[in-house]
């Protein structure tokens, strides 16, 4: 590499964009690894198949893979605050809406969340075609699911605020607005979105299927004829709640594995090219500028010249335009730095004859 550093033949941006793309191809693993793994997931047609494949299993723990669909049911649903659905998983956002002031002077639109909470009852996968039930448990927590949004409601800042209140406490109220704004904060209001998992949905689940040890639910002749069954998060392997059927989960996922792959080898060409580039325009500014020393000790060992303007000669020498080869270079590239050339030679190119960089030039005069 001669006296040149290792910066100058390596491309840091090229370096950077293969890290990038080694996260593309770590995001295809993934996306590909858990295709594979639901598909190796045994797919039950009906509940009651669950029986059949905890006896063919062989575990110790009486427990197995499965994927099943059904419908959601409970005896004890949940209710929305603001409109009368029925789910089992109730999720409830609360965010404060605010314009907050930039550096330019721009006012730009701005939340944060206040709240967020989510909750859960008692609830089971029921088929319709057998008389055995699926009880989920902490079916919050799965993967793929989607609550559906039944409410979206906004309230502006102040709308209920004052009302009631005391005047020490509107005096309050309008000194903190007033410290908002000298901050650069100006409260618009709030925003509660609630998104529940209906009753009657049809879902597909995959997890850990084991026999329920007793009976949730005894009242009735018929639940108590009822095969219980539980579905949980396993310990390792995958525990989705979704409402996509089976084969279109798998699909899904393969389609997003497919494509951060294409996305990783585009980035990898992108920065194999950035940093080739680099490296290759290094070198041929390292061959030229041996060709050139090359040509210099050549023309000074066949000039003949000895005595008192030795040293005049080889100081000449050395300054010689790399074009023409017989004037001195006056001229400096001003992007590159490398002055190598005469101004007349300078004048006849628009890039650096050393790195091939695109640059203009300035003539340097000496005292």
């Amino acid at each position: 590499m001669g006296n040149h550093g290792v910066g100058e033949y390596v491309s840091w941006p090229g370096i950077a964009t293969l890290a990038v793309s080694s996260l593309f191809f770590w995001l295809s693993n993934r996306s590909g690894r858990q295709a594979k793994e639901l598909e190796s997931v045994p797919r039950l047609q009906t509940l009651g198949e669950i029986g059949a494949l905890l006896r063919a299993s062989k575990k110790t723990t009486k427990a197995c893979m499965a994927s099943l669909t059904g419908r959601v049911c409970s005896d004890d649903p949940l209710k929305c605050e603001n409109v009368p659905d029925l789910g089992v998983i109730h999720r409830s956002i609360t965010r404060e809406v605010f314009m907050k002031k930039n550096d330019r002077g721009e006012w730009k639109r701005d939340n944060s969340t206040l709240t967020d909470f989510t909750r859960e009852t008692r609830w089971h996968v029921e088929d319709g075609a057998s008389k055995a039930r699926v009880h989920v448990n902490d079916g919050k927590s799965a993967t793929g699911l989607q609550l559906k949004a039944v409410f979206v409601g906004f309230e502006a800042d102040g709308a209920g605020g004052f009302q009631g209140g005391s005047d020490l406490n509107a005096a309050a109220n309008l000194l903190k607005v007033g410290a908002d704004l000298w901050q650069g904060v100006k409260k618009i209001g709030r925003e509660k979105t609630e998104g529940i998992l209906p009753l009657g949905t049809t879902v597909t689940c995959v997890g850990e299927v084991s026999k329920l040890a007793t009976n949730v639910d005894s009242s009735s002749s018929s639940t108590a004829r009822a095969a219980e069954y539980v579905l949980r998060k396993p310990m390792q392997g995958p525990f989705y709640i979704t409402t996509q059927t089976m084969p279109e989960l798998v699909q899904g996922l393969s389609r997003s594995s497919r494509r951060w792959l294409l996305l990783g080898i585009g980035v990898t060409c992108l920065g194999s090219y950035l940093i080739a580039r680099k490296l290759y325009k290094r070198v041929l500014a390292d061959v030229r500028a041996r060709r050139f020393r090359e040509e210099i000790r050549r023309r000074r060992e066949g000039g003949g010249v000895e005595g008192e303007g030795e040293e005049e000669e080889e100081t000449s020498a050395e300054k010689t335009c790399v074009i023409c080869m017989h004037k001195k270079y006056d001229t400096v590239f001003t992007n590159c730095g490398h002055m190598c050339c005469c101004f007349e030679c300078a004048r006849k190119c628009d890039k650096c004859p050393i790195c091939r960089e695109p640059s203009p030039f300035k003539r340097v005069y000496e005292a």
